[in-house]
């Protein structure tokens, strides 16, 4: 009876040591130069920046292109470079360089970056199968046969008819880079203009101000970092459109103004 007790406490003893050894067994993690690491992928369907973290205990996604809502722990197998998370998904760890690192989820492979610039540079210029830089450029000689001062201003705003008025400065960035190009496309008619803000002084804007009264008397009003347009008719600024994208999705601006006249004139 002595020697069947004593076989029990051994064999609970063998079991309780090899729970504990189970539950506290060292995990098997990515390799460490990735742990830690915020890696981003610029998503220019949004314009905001996704981010992805893996941590010695935890994954972090912030972003819309993967539903990972109330994911968190995960396993990790080395052979295949999976990562299974706690909510029933998985991806797996296609590769990872100083660039950043590969995720092949949901039948898709992505590529997050580990610097912010060259996510966005990458998916501008495969959007727009060009640099940034040369994108800007071809776009403002684009708006060259555009451009107008103040005293053509102020005859073009005496007409009876909509003129369309781009202005900008140099404090508006990407946007503006982007609607150089799409200013070209924005009406089939002779009635788009260029202002350049940087190119008028206080003086000027005070003087046009005096004469039509609709328009701003600071020039600050008119500095923004986001395009506008001047709809101007019969000396009167009617409206200052705030241009803005949907990423870098440009589409609802183009022959704008045809649209825009046929809206007014519908409620007149």
């Amino acid at each position: 009876m002595k020697r069947i007790i004593i076989y029990v406490v051994l064999i609970i003893t063998f079991i309780t040591v090899g729970v504990i050894g189970y539950i506290n067994r060292p995990l098997d993690r990515p390799k460490d130069e990735i742990l830690g690491l915020t890696y981003y992928r610029f998503n220019p369907n949004t314009n905001n920046y996704d981010e992805f973290m893996i941590n010695k205990n935890d994954v972090i996604y912030k972003g819309t292109d993967y539903d990972l809502e109330g994911c968190k722990n995960y396993t990790y197998n080395p052979n295949t470079s999976i990562i299974k998370l706690d909510c029933n998904k998985a991806f797996r760890i296609g590769g990872e360089t100083k660039e950043g690192i590969i995720l092949d989820m949901e039948d898709k492979r992505t590529f997050f970056y580990s610097q912010k610039e060259k996510s966005y540079n990458f998916e501008f210029q495969k959007y727009f199968q060009t640099t940034e830089s040369l994108y800007k450029s071809s776009g403002e000689n684009g708006l060259r046969e555009k451009e107008i001062n103040v005293k053509k201003l102020t005859e073009i705003a005496k007409e009876k008819d909509y003129n369309f008025i781009y202005i900008k400065n140099n404090e508006c960035m990407t946007s503006c880079t982007i609607f150089n190009h799409t200013f070209i496309n924005f009406s089939n008619k002779d009635n788009t203009y260029y202002l350049n803000l940087e190119k008028i002084t206080e003086k000027e804007i005070e003087e046009l101000n005096k004469e039509y009264e609709t328009f701003p008397n600071d020039i600050k009003e008119l500095t923004k970092n986001y395009p506008q347009v001047l709809v101007i008719k019969n000396g009167i600024l009617e409206e200052t459109i705030k241009i803005e994208f949907e990423g870098f999705d440009d589409s609802k601006y183009k022959n704008y103004a045809q649209r825009y006249g046929e809206e007014n004139n519908e409620n007149n």
